[in-house]
């Protein structure tokens, strides 16, 4: 991976910044960040009844963008999670508790009545404790364990107790963060704290049980894939390509020497990031696989 831009993207240091959430068309992308006045620590569930919306229109090839906001208020307070982007037609619709078009430059103010016209309703999302692939049948109990049976006799073939999340010397309790992932004879999956802010990556052999992947704690609530490798974010913020099929195998590595990567987007050849550094410094930066 090499650099190829790298730009600063000046931020309110008196304000909590959420995001970005990201969306691409054509050769722009859209980084959509949500502001809150700093009235408490940053966590996954802060709630608030005014925020700003900024919208960073960026050319991928160049790195250079056009900024424009909106100030929000609402009745009520509304969740960080309510954080949603698509493209419609010709149009990028951002849902923060209320529906926006942020495509020209501009942020409007869509009519309620437009949620009849959502394809995708925006709902609450629950983690099945029961999966079934070919003759297989891998169960969570709903804490620290996952079992896997054959189907046709319910003959226990491995059992696996996941590693616990920890608060000083204190083991804390582990969920399931992503639906499980089968893919090539392995399921891959990410378990969270109570905090949701800290996630460990798993790839086990789903015939046998054998654990390829457990030692990878990520500080970015996502994975992705290129082709059979995956690309994540460890907990030292530094950007790792691996081999989810061999046991620890990483592929290539990028420390960032000016702070931590915080979330990326891989798209056409290129991973395009956002990295936070010192006194709330972010910079925007594109990399080539």
């Amino acid at each position: 991976m090499k650099f190829l831009w790298e730009k600063e993207y000046k931020t309110n240091r008196k304000k909590t910044i959420i995001g970005p959430a990201y969306i691409f068309k054509k050769n722009d992308i859209y980084y959509v960040f949500k502001e809150y006045d700093n009235i408490r620590e940053y966590s996954e569930y802060l709630d608030a009844s005014e925020i700003t919306i900024r919208v960073l229109r960026i050319n991928s090839l160049t790195g250079e963008y056009i900024e424009y906001s909106k100030d929000l208020s609402f009745s009520k307070a509304v969740s960080s999670g309510e954080f949603h982007l698509e493209q419609k037609d010709n149009n990028i619709i951002l849902y923060v508790g209320k529906y926006l078009n942020i495509t020209e430059y501009d942020i409007i103010q869509l009519p309620d009545t437009y949620q009849e016209y959502i394809e995708d309703e925006i709902k609450e999302y629950e983690i099945p404790y029961e999966y079934c692939f070919d003759n297989l049948i891998l169960k969570y109990n709903g804490r620290a364990t996952i079992e896997c049976y054959e189907k046709s006799n319910k003959k226990l073939l491995w059992k696996y107790i996941l590693r616990l999340f920890r608060s000083g010397n204190i083991a804390v309790s582990v969920h399931f963060y992503s639906e499980i992932e089968y893919k090539n004879g392995h399921i891959m999956f990410l378990t969270c704290n109570d905090n949701v802010n800290k996630f460990d990556f798993y790839c086990i052999e789903l015939l046998t049980g054998i654990v390829k992947i457990n030692s990878i704690r990520l500080c970015d609530k996502n994975y992705k894939w290129d082709n059979e490798t995956i690309f994540l974010i460890d907990e030292s913020g530094s950007l790792l390509q691996i081999n989810p099929y061999e046991k620890d195998k990483i592929l290539q590595k990028i420390d960032f020497v000016d702070g931590k990567m915080e979330s990326f987007k891989i798209y056409n050849d290129c991973i395009y990031g956002v990295i936070n550094g010192k006194r709330k410094k972010k910079m925007l930066v594109c990399l080539k696989k």
